[in-house]
């Protein structure tokens, strides 16, 4: 079987083939060499010392750049990120709250905001963590944390929507005085929490009777 035949059979997502492997080999030596590559570099030497045919090769090099095993202009490679006992903390953090923010972990894990930062910044770059601004904080979340559940996690991490939405869950449909009355806060309390689950889809307001509830949707976002 040739190598074109292998990585087109066998390259799913973030699966490496041989041929990745071997690449990554040639790159480990360049930096070895301290040798900064980018692509160009790295095909220019594969293409000396590897027998494949070039346009394979330049396949799996793009594949390794968009997989993130290579990230242009780090010398770091993807498989030694987590090596880092902080970096590997916070992605693992993460992973188990999708939708933290930065202040949260730097608070959880004592760090400056420098630091913090970083590592952050590694982790994003290649492709363990992705970062989204929400009401002006800077948040994140897994790579592989669905995208359509990212608003209806960020709001539900606040205490007060969480509440008022698994009260609404369980009663099917609730007046705002009920809901007032279940978390014993005023309405106007209440009122700016209800409005955000209103404009992100998570609720909807209906009448019966003149009488205004608030009820799921149907298939909460």
């Amino acid at each position: 079987m040739s190598f074109k035949s292998y990585g087109k059979r066998y390259w799913k997502g973030n699966q490496l083939n041989i041929l990745h492997i071997v690449i990554l080999r040639v790159a480990e030596k360049l930096r070895e060499k301290n040798v900064t590559f980018d692509i160009e570099t790295l095909f220019e030497r594969c293409r000396k010392e590897l027998p494949h045919p070039e346009p394979e090769i330049g396949q799996a090099i793009r594949e390794l750049y968009q997989m993130k095993y290579l990230v242009e202009g780090k010398r770091l490679f993807k498989d030694e990120i987590l090596q880092n006992e902080k970096r590997q903390k916070i992605f693992e953090y993460v992973l188990k709250n999708p939708g933290t923010h930065e202040r949260e972990i730097r608070n959880i894990f004592n760090l400056g905001a420098y630091e913090a930062r970083i590592h952050i910044r590694f982790l994003i770059k290649f492709g363990f963590i992705r970062n989204k601004t929400f009401k002006n904080r800077n948040i994140y979340f897994p790579i592989t944390f669905n995208e359509s559940q990212e608003i209806k996690t960020l709001l539900l991490r606040n205490e007060k929507n969480r509440k008022i939405f698994e009260f609404i869950k369980m009663h099917q449909q609730v007046r705002l005085s009920e809901i007032s009355n279940h978390l014993q806060v005023s309405h106007s309390t209440i009122q700016p929490h209800i409005k955000d689950l209103l404009e992100n889809d998570l609720l909807r307001k209906i009448q019966q009777d003149g009488i205004f509830y608030y009820t799921l949707t149907k298939s909460p976002t």
